[in-house]
């Protein structure tokens, strides 16, 4: 038997984390999407790239996070 990470939300769309490894993986997402603008800070990039670059990156770990979540996750009954 496989244990979940993740509940699908009664009623709702999406998951929320159920067991220690969810809530991990969640602190792990914020936290990088809180330093991905703070690690770019110094690097000699024009506003409108550094921003780019930050989109992209925060998109990658979004969706990284979104397939984590349905594969570890319980599905609603």
């Amino acid at each position: 038997m496989k244990k979940e990470w993740f509940e699908a939300k009664e009623g709702e769309e999406g998951w929320h984390p159920c067991c220690w490894q969810g809530w991990i993986v969640t602190l792990i997402y914020i936290l990088l999407v809180i330093l991905i603008p703070v690690m770019l800070e110094n690097k000699n990039l024009d506003a409108p790239d550094k921003l780019l670059l930050i989109l992209i990156v925060i998109f990658i770990l979004t969706a990284a996070f979104i397939l984590i979540a349905y594969l570890k996750g319980r599905k609603s009954s």
